[in-house]
């Protein structure tokens, strides 16, 4: 019985004591009084020094104050005074020092869990943190020219970014700081706690007065991309339902990523507002496929999305109003012309590589390769009139056949395989070594209904580690051997680390063999860049090049546009083509001189490509005077028509 009873003592005591600082101080006040009291009473009772009153004043005295102990006479004060001081050490000093203490620690931390809701206004919110949010929060920030122009346009002087993520810890920051460098700024970026699917942490983040809103996805998320593609779709609703019952007069603009091609029209009919979608897994099918078909072209993708680099700008200049666009190549002397942006009505046309017959429109917007946006408005010679190009322009088609080996499997090679069957009148054999069940890569043909109707395609059961099975597959003497990124395992590292291991195997065989096919590596982590820069392999980081992709459209809609007529099958593309193509004699010209000769022929020149047997460098955009040696090795970047 007296054990329950002090069980419900220390059960009363402990709800007391947890309901937070305030409760816990009002218990030691008690405490300190009843100390007081008890104490000052027995100094009244065993002394003759003092009144009742005075003496439980000297008490509290002694138990705020140890200095007066030595003021005390008598044995029996001094042993009260001694009894009383030693409970102001423990209960005055140490509990109130504890509890406070504890109190400013729960503060701090609920301050940098990122709870405190924000009001702001033309932020840029990020909805998420996956493998692509430091690339494109670097690529935002490192974008001047474009952000400036971004903040202007939207009102706002200051850039801020803000992102959302499940919890907020220190190893974020950490990350992003490692990303960017110098050009870190704590003022600029704010994490907030919360899950895009609650409305209370969008409301957290202010989203209704969000300059525009990124939603991600993350091939290694729970779920994986089916889950992801339906999370983004239902983020877009909450965004929608919850402005509109806010009275929201205008709904935010928003950046969608997708895996799921065939999700694309629902999405952009779902949200009313301002949003585009980038389905990545088209995009990366298509980078992988040209890759295959051009060895080398991963480098020019890379470099046009990434700001170190020459970058795709858009630009308006209405004095060109009337002219032909072949006169344009003689205008840029910083930067190449590739086509225009035209708005005709409620309708925006992207028009590449455009016909002989163009003329630029007064609203038109160039399409610009430049390092910079002031390059690419820097022009020469505006009103001279340019002599027209003797045209002759042939459609063009390269007859391609190559046996290929994909060494791996993820959700997107069934993808893959479907783009290669596209191409109908080239010639592709493919096979697949991988550890995934014959069923189940079955099952995702099927899903996207694979028909493989033009191709060759083999499923073939193996571990691409294993030195014997790779061995064995590679007598089939292929053109091309990719090794594909695991979606399977739990982080993009883990993949990248298999990955590496089965590219490390492949290159000693493939050196034991004396066997030299093209190799294409798709990694997910761009610090493993320089394990794959040698003379066998080509590195492909899809992640990064979505992510630049994202950020850049975030900043300037229309640059979405241009990425979806280089990403749509048929029509405008980025090619590889020999001098011989366009029967160029001559041994030795200038940029500006050959960009006219391969116009002439209805192509549109980016640059130039050296590659021998351990050598590979690209040159996008060089300057045009420069001299050029035609030589064997070299190819010609160019923006070409293909039917």
């Amino acid at each position: 019985m007296l054990d329950r009873f002090i069980n419900k003592i220390k059960f009363l005591l402990e709800r007391l004591l947890v309901r937070g600082a305030f409760y816990q101080l009002a218990f030691i006040a008690s405490l300190i009084l009843l100390i007081a009291i008890l104490a000052g009473i027995s100094a009244f009772l065993f002394t003759d020094a003092f009144k009742l009153e005075e003496a439980i004043w000297w008490a509290f005295l002694r138990l705020t104050d140890p200095g007066y102990l030595g003021d005390d006479q008598g044995i029996i004060l001094r042993s009260i005074s001694t009894f009383v001081t030693i409970c102001g050490y423990v209960f005055f000093m140490g509990a109130l020092i504890a509890i406070m203490t504890q109190w400013l620690n729960r503060k701090i931390k609920k301050l940098e869990s990122g709870l405190t809701p924000i009001t702001d206004k033309n932020h840029i919110l990020i909805l998420g943190w996956t493998n692509r949010t430091p690339t494109i929060v670097s690529e935002i920030v490192s974008s001047t020219e474009r952000t400036k122009r971004f903040l202007k346009r939207i009102g706002s002087r200051n850039l801020k970014i803000v992102i959302l993520t499940e919890e907020v810890d220190s190893n974020l920051s950490y990350e992003l700081q490692q990303e960017l460098g110098k050009k870190w700024n704590p003022w600029q970026i704010t994490f907030r706690t919360g899950n895009p699917l609650n409305i209370e942490s969008l409301e957290r983040v202010d989203f209704k007065n969000a300059s525009v809103i990124i939603i991600t996805g993350d091939e290694f998320s729970i779920g994986k991309s089916d889950v992801i593609d339906a999370r983004g779709i239902k983020i877009l609703l909450s965004i929608m339902n919850n402005s509109k019952d806010k009275g929201a007069k205008k709904l935010p603009y928003v950046v969608l990523e997708l895996f799921d091609t065939r999700l694309y029209e629902i999405a952009k009919d779902t949200y009313e507002g301002e949003i585009e979608v980038l389905t990545s897994d088209e995009i990366i099918t298509r980078l992988i496929a040209q890759n295959v078909r051009h060895r080398g072209l991963s480098t020019v993708y890379t470099e046009l999305t990434d700001t170190k680099d020459n970058n795709i700008f858009l630009a308006e200049f209405k004095k060109f109003e009337g002219k032909n666009f072949y006169e344009l190549i003689d205008i840029f002397p910083k930067g190449i012309a590739i086509g225009v942006v035209r708005n005709e009505g409620e309708e925006t046309q992207t028009i590449l590589n455009p016909t002989d017959e163009l003329k630029i429109h007064k609203d038109d917007k160039i399409i610009m390769i430049s390092e910079s946006l002031e390059n690419a408005k820097f022009i020469k010679n505006a009103d001279s009139k340019s002599e027209k190009p003797n045209f002759e322009i042939k459609p063009f088609h390269e007859v391609i056949n190559k046996r290929i080996l994909f060494l791996g499997w993820n959700h997107r090679v069934p993808l893959i395989i479907q783009e290669f069957d596209s191409y109908a009148n080239e010639n592709f054999e493919i096979d697949v070594l991988s550890l995934v069940p014959i069923d189940v890569r079955q099952a995702q043909l099927q899903k996207f209904n694979v028909l493989t109707e033009n191709i060759k395609f083999t499923n073939n059961i193996g571990d691409f580690t294993s030195p014997y099975e790779v061995k064995k597959a590679i007598k089939n003497n292929y053109d091309n051997i990719v090794l594909v990124g695991s979606d399977r395992l739990e982080t993009h590292q883990a993949s990248d680390a298999r990955t590496i291991l089965g590219y490390l195997v492949l290159q000693k065989i493939l050196k034991e063999e004396n066997l030299n096919p093209d190799v294409l590596v798709e990694l997910f982590d761009k610090e493993n860049e320089k394990i794959i820069q040698d003379e066998i392999g080509e590195a492909l980081f899809t992640p990064a090049i979505v992510s630049h992709m994202i950020a850049q459209i975030s900043l300037k809609r229309e640059i979405s546009q241009i990425y979806d007529e280089l990403f749509t099958v048929g029509g405008a593309e980025i090619y590889f083509k020999s001098p011989k193509t366009y029967s160029i004699k001559e041994k030795e010209l200038t940029f500006n001189a050959l960009q006219k000769k391969i116009f002439s022929k209805g192509d549109i020149l980016l640059g130039i490509y050296y590659q021998d047997s351990k050598h590979q460098k690209l040159f996008l955009n060089p300057p045009k005077d420069e001299k050029l040696e035609l030589k064997k090795n070299l190819e010609l970047v160019v923006l070409t028509t293909y039917f």
